[in-house]
């Protein structure tokens, strides 16, 4: 597991740089249009089956255009899922696979393009684009299929959620690891997923992702099912730690990067104590017992 994981997030590394001018630019003048075709298009699916998007709408000339509408489809999942059992409809597990299906193979053409040119161009390029797009809502649907019980919709939600993730989405995915329902591999999905922001998390993120790494390590035993999720909680902390007085940990949110303020939190903040808090005023260090601040 740890090596899938390993495998599937080798690209995190890029969050660190400015988007390039790779392939895909081309925008089609009737971008509206074209979105209601792909939402027409994933929604064709019946009795467990998937639509898959017609690769004229991800090949090089049209893959930028078409990723906002496929983030779309996902969106209006958001408020469809069943908060109880976690789980999609088979309709809307079907939409869900559609899209990301279709992201998947956007990423793996963009990838071969960069590994002929040496360069990560193309995918960085794709990961902007994502983030132009993409909102707390989107971060859900993901988180959901992170989670998920479908090893496929785990597989997808840990390969683009893994790579797109930011200071301005990460609350989602911390809040699902509060959930005392989730399972094993859902919450080592999204710890890692959690622990690609780590390293330059702003105050607020870096402040919950400690929390939310205490919180999973003290439930933790010594049981030999246990060592996976304690080995990813201490590389979570040892990737908070590698901040330094001089980064972000120190500043809080940007105003254009504050989502997770409006973020509507559904596990975290149920009991006594609110772990998932996002203001400009960090909390006593003794309620979070986390790594130093500098």
């Amino acid at each position: 597991m740890m090596q899938q994981l390993s495998k599937i997030l080798i690209f995190v590394w890029i969050m660190f740089v400015l988007p390039g001018s790779g392939l895909g630019t081309a925008q089609p003048a009737n971008q509206s249009d074209q979105c209601q075709v792909i939402h027409n298009l994933a929604a064709q699916g019946s009795k467990g089956s998937v639509p898959v998007i017609p690769d004229e709408y991800l090949e090089i000339s049209r893959w930028s255009s078409s990723l906002p509408c496929l983030i779309d489809v996902l969106r209006r999942l958001a408020r469809n899922i069943d908060r109880e059992t976690a789980q999609f409809s088979e309709n809307d597990r079907s939409r869900y696979l559609s899209a990301t299906g279709a992201m998947r193979k956007v990423i793996a053409m963009l990838r071969a393009a960069d590994k002929s040119g040496n360069t990560s161009t193309n995918i960085i390029e794709f990961i902007q684009v994502f983030r132009d797009a993409h909102d707390t809502d989107v971060a859900t649907v993901l988180s959901f299929g992170a989670r998920s019980i479908d090893e496929i919709m785990r597989s997808d939600a840990l390969l683009i959620l893994g790579n797109v993730i930011d200071n301005k989405t990460v609350c989602a995915s911390i809040d699902h690891l509060y959930d005392p329902k989730i399972s094993a591999n859902g919450r080592a999905n999204l710890l890692a997923i959690v622990s690609v922001v780590a390293p330059w998390a702003y105050a607020e993120n870096f402040d919950n992702i400690c929390r939310v790494s205490n919180f999973i390590g003290s439930k933790l035993t010594n049981e030999p099912s246990m060592q996976q999720t304690k080995a990813i909680v201490e590389n979570v902390q040892k990737r908070l730690n590698s901040q330094t007085a001089a980064t972000n940990q120190g500043v809080y949110l940007p105003v254009a990067e504050r989502a997770c303020y409006r973020y509507p939190v559904e596990w975290a903040n149920k009991g006594p104590t609110k772990y998932l808090i996002y203001e400009e005023r960090r909390p006593s260090p003794s309620l979070e017992n986390c790594p130093a601040r500098f």
